[in-house]
């Protein structure tokens, strides 16, 4: 699965490597396999990024995030994956990129390198993204279109955290904890919270199909929806056809999800859905 968090603070604010370091243990089960994580001074801002990681794609070291652009402008964590990765580093490379690895992490930054905050419109696939732009000193957030990944974010005190996971937003001691009791009518009412809500406040989880963007020079926040859920219906296709067209699309959504440098397996419930998943790829 992978786990990212990280930290944009005023400079005097002494974020400990203790801290850091308890964020992480907490994302743990998300990302045995490797922890990295990496600290920038920005005028009167430090940018604190850390990834756990579940090695999937390109098993090698170089692989590990924090991840650099080649010109070292851009940083990436990220937690998902992204199935036309390929396709976007065989476009990439006709327009002049290099490629250290074969991951689909470095396909993203070098994605954003190239357009800008279009990059996500480039993507296929499952995500939770960070990205720091050295020269903007800009910090841009984006999560999936349906939000298949989990992003929280949390505003406190001239501070924004982020995390895969609420627990791991707790070790920063500037977050507020006081519980937001509008969230638990909800809970009551609907057994959830609904998004962008969380069960405290000041902490929020990032919609689906949205990016946020954090200028640590202006402070400013914006938030931008990306992508917007639509029903085209198609009236003049028969049963038959219907199925055939349901086939293939289940068929090459399947064959996308099956890029893997180790063993693959699949979760059985019993059901239509994970029995068909389960005989496709097959």
């Amino acid at each position: 699965m992978c786990g990212i968090f990280g930290c944009l603070y005023d400079s005097d604010y002494n974020l400990s490597a203790d801290q850091f370091i308890n964020s992480a243990k907490k994302l743990n089960r998300r990302g045995p396999d490797n922890f990295g994580y990496i600290k920038y001074e920005c005028l009167n801002k430090t940018l604190s990024l850390g990834h756990t990681r579940l090695s999937i794609l390109d098993l090698n070291p170089e692989a590990n995030q924090p991840m650099h652009s080649s010109n070292a402008r851009f940083t990436i964590v990220y937690n998902g994956e992204i199935y036309n990765y390929v396709q976007i580093k065989e476009t990439l490379k006709s327009k002049g990129h290099d490629f250290k690895t074969s991951s689909d992490s470095e396909s993203i930054v070098h994605a954003y390198e190239e357009y800008g905050l279009d990059f996500v419109n480039h993507l296929n696939g499952m995500f939770a993204i960070a990205i720091w732009d050295n020269n903007k000193n800009q910090l841009i957030l984006a999560r999936d279109r349906i939000g298949q990944k989990p992003l929280f974010y949390s505003k406190n005190n001239n501070q924004l955290a982020f995390s895969s996971e609420l627990k791991s937003l707790l070790e920063w001691k500037n977050m507020s904890t006081e519980i937001d009791y509008e969230s638990i009518e909800m809970y009551l009412k609907l057994n959830y919270v609904p998004e962008p809500q969380t069960i405290f406040k000041n902490t929020f989880k990032l919609l689906p199909g949205h990016i946020l963007i954090a200028n640590s020079v202006t402070g400013k926040i914006q938030i931008k929806q990306y992508w917007k859920f639509n029903i085209n219906r198609d009236t003049t296709m028969n049963f038959q056809d219907t199925m055939t067209n349901l086939e293939s699309k289940i068929k090459k959504a399947v064959k996308l999800r099956l890029m893997s440098d180790v063993p693959l397996g699949t979760f059985l419930s019993g059901g239509l859905d994970s029995s068909i998943i389960a005989g496709s790829a097959s």
